[in-house]
């Protein structure tokens, strides 16, 4: 009996044993398995699990592979213990792709416990994490390392490097702004396409939010037509960010309604963030409008906005003077503070008033050009930047002058009378005692009084 207890207990300790060791099992994270110091003997990496590993040398580098099913934003989280004294960095974490180009990198100090980096990973793609020594140094350094992709987000679809095969970009109208990621690889060309409804402004935003940080180009563009009746994208307003820039909003520019394209590229490796602000305002400018062939044709009386969003661009409008007009108004209004040149030329590119120059440091400061009467003809108003350029939205508008009524002179009585059409009195007084039958009642009057005399003399004898 005691032997049978024994054995109980003996077993009962095991299984407390193997159970301990079950669940310790279940709690702590993989470790590496050497050697992985090649793309080739890289550790599976499972999305969201965390995984150890130790530098052992001074030259060790450590390989792991993850594969994501969708599209998304990759979030790698490193976390090591500090190391006393140190100074500088301890690891250099890289990101790549399958061919060993660099996604994303930076620095883990040894003064740090944690560091984040977001790279932009394709579906179905295997990336690789490099694990690395910063600083040489004798400490066995060991981490932990995990990645989670957020597969909720807007992002390019390759291949999009022309307009025919762009993603679609919705714009940002209000609420919660619309995202869009890409990377931004040197010699890569990413186009989304963009639909504005209705006449309104636009802004461009980039974002430089991963490591290495990347110079990027936004550029909108729209078809034009050319001379020989073909389309050709032309640039209608851009900005470019630099590696050591944070974010870059692009200024104020009026589109009509219709499709454009944003083509972003890229200087370095990386990746990019970018959304499109709009903004509905009626009777815009029609960009590209930049001479006079191409001028938006504005009619009288009607209020157009518009901006000038470098400083190189220009703005025209054309607008016809009929024979015998008395002269025009050009209304200018600065819907926000900035500087502009504005003047009026003729159809051979002639300047038909002086350059009206405004500066304004707040909204609402108006300028006027009035010119005297005009020939006949076609005439364009131009409008470019000042000399420092900071122009955001304006407004213009051309009014014909209204033709001035002279009074005539006071006439005298004697040229009133000479002046009475008498023909006309005649006529209108023949026609009025036609119309009372005058001869008739003086008839009946005639013999009224005749009988009335008759009727006296009678009574007399």
């Amino acid at each position: 009996m005691k032997k049978f207890k024994s054995a109980v207990a003996l077993f009962l300790a095991v299984l407390m044993f193997v159970s301990c060791f079950a669940t310790a099992s279940a709690t702590t994270p993989a470790s590496e398995t050497e050697e992985n110091n090649t793309i080739e003997k890289a550790n599976t990496l499972e999305i969201a699990k965390e995984i150890n590993g130790v530098l052992g040398t001074d030259d060790d580098k450590d390989y792991f592979k993850f594969k994501a099913s969708k599209t998304g934003l990759a979030k790698l989280t490193f976390k090591h213990n500090v190391v006393s004294g140190a100074v500088g960095s301890y690891f250099t974490v890289t990101a790549a792709n399958k061919d060993g180009v660099m996604v994303g990198q930076f620095a883990s100090a040894g003064t740090s416990t944690t560091d984040t980096a977001d790279f932009l990973v394709m579906a179905n793609a295997d990336y690789y994490i490099i694990i690395e020594k910063g600083i040489v140094c004798d400490t066995t350094l060991g981490y932990k390392l995990s990645v989670t992709v957020d597969d909720s987000i807007k992002s390019e679809t390759e291949p999009n490097d022309t307009a025919d095969n762009a993603d679609t970009l919705e714009l940002t109208v209000s609420g919660s702004p619309k995202y869009y990621y890409g990377t931004a690889v040197e010699g890569d060309t990413d186009y989304f396409k963009i639909t504005v409804p209705k006449d309104g402004v636009l802004n461009l935003y980039l974002y430089n939010d991963f490591m290495p940080k990347s110079a990027v180009v936004a550029e909108l563009q729209t078809y034009v037509e050319k001379n020989d009746g073909t389309q050709k994208l032309t640039e209608v307003t851009s900005i470019a960010m630099t590696a050591s820039e944070e974010s870059k909003i692009g200024p104020s520019v009026c589109v009509p309604a219709g499709d454009y394209f944003l083509k972003i590229t890229g200087e370095g490796i990386g990746a990019y963030r970018t959304r499109v602000y709009f903004r509905e305002t009626a009777n815009t400018e029609t960009e590209i409008n930049d001479t006079a062939k191409l001028a938006d044709k504005i009619t009288a009386g009607t209020t157009y906005k518009a901006t000038l969003d470098d400083a190189g661009d220009k703005d025209y409008y054309e607008f016809t003077a009929a024979k015998d007009n008395k002269g025009f108004d050009i209304n200018f209004k600065a819907v926000a503070g900035g500087q502009w040149k504005v003047r009026l030329l003729d159809s051979n590119n002639e300047a038909k008033s002086e350059t009206l120059e405004i500066k304004a440091t707040s909204a609402g400061k108006e300028a006027k050009i009035e010119t005297k009467p005009l020939e006949e003809g076609t005439y364009y108003i131009e409008v470019v930047a000042g000399a420092d350029h900071c122009s955001d939205i304006y407004e213009i508008s051309v009014k014909e002058k209204e033709k001035s009524i002279v009074p005539e002179p006071e006439k005298g009585l004697l040229d009133k009378i000479v002046g009475l059409n008498w023909g006309q009195l005649w006529d209108n007084f023949s026609g009025w005692l036609t119309e009372i039958n005058f001869i008739g009642m003086l008839w009946d009057m005639v013999t009224s009084v005749l009988m009335g005399l008759t009727l006296l003399f009678s009574s007399g004898k």
